[in-house]
């Protein structure tokens, strides 16, 4: 298994490099207009690591489809060579999870060099939201959630093709564009019924202690991962 497991990381570290590289391109980016705004207001009150916030949300859409298209390309790849699936899930399981925590690691040092640089530019300038404790606390399990998520979602599409590719485009759809507008309404009406409900959601889900939403993640985590076990044990190959 170990052979194994070096080699994944030897075939797919070009993978994860370049999702540094993303990361990086859009944290400048971010940067970049972060100091153009700060530019055009006299004086600067407050800063924000918009760089961060970029970062993360290409990180976040980055991981999820590089996962989803991983999982059946090397699943054709590693088990048409004659890898057992059992080996391939384990170790393509094992080089996901570490990529998805070495891109949380690395959110994190660009938000504390942003925080860093924020205090050279713009002195005695408040930060809207210290991000880095935040990222710190839920940045990995984050991260692995969503990569185990990616590899699930890449299962199904193995497993059932287009019919499934339907579901999880509504899916994704909903999350893009249905839920920030479903926010956005009910912060304008908040006494219309999509605001109380959207507010007592909020309400729950604050009370809710860390530890729960953690093990909540690792579940997910695990589930997903079982779940594609349980698609690919029996998945013919095809080396089409």
């Amino acid at each position: 298994m170990l052979e194994n497991l070096k080699r994944q990381f030897a075939v797919q570290w070009e993978t994860a490099a370049a999702g540094c590289a993303v990361m990086l391109g859009a944290w400048l980016t971010g940067v970049v207009i972060h100091a153009v705004i700060q530019g055009m207001r006299e004086p600067p009150d407050e800063v924000v690591a918009l760089g961060t916030c970029i970062a993360c949300v290409a990180a976040a859409v980055y991981l999820l489809f590089v996962m989803i298209g991983q999982i059946s390309l090397y699943f054709r790849v590693e088990v048409g060579m004659g890898l057992t699936r059992r080996n391939f899930c384990l170790t393509h399981f094992v080089f996901c999870l570490a990529e998805a925590l070495g891109y949380a690691a690395v959110l994190i040092l660009l938000c504390a060099a942003e925080d860093r640089m924020n205090g050279l530019l713009y002195p005695g300038k408040d930060s809207l939201a210290d991000l880095v404790p935040y990222l710190c606390r839920w940045a990995f399990p984050g991260a692995a959630a969503l990569g185990a998520l990616g590899n699930f979602a890449g299962a199904l599409l193995m497993r059932f093709g287009r019919r499934i590719s339907v579901v999880l485009w509504a899916v994704w759809m909903l999350l893009c564009i249905g839920v920030p507008r479903i926010f956005e309404a009910a912060e304008k009406t908040p006494e219309s019924p999509a605001g109380r409900v959207w507010a007592g959601i909020i309400r729950a889900a604050s009370g809710i202690p860390r530890y729960l939403w953690l093990l909540l993640l690792a579940a997910v985590s695990l589930a997903c991962f079982a779940a594609c076990w349980t698609l690919l044990r029996r998945h013919p190959v095809d080396v089409c």
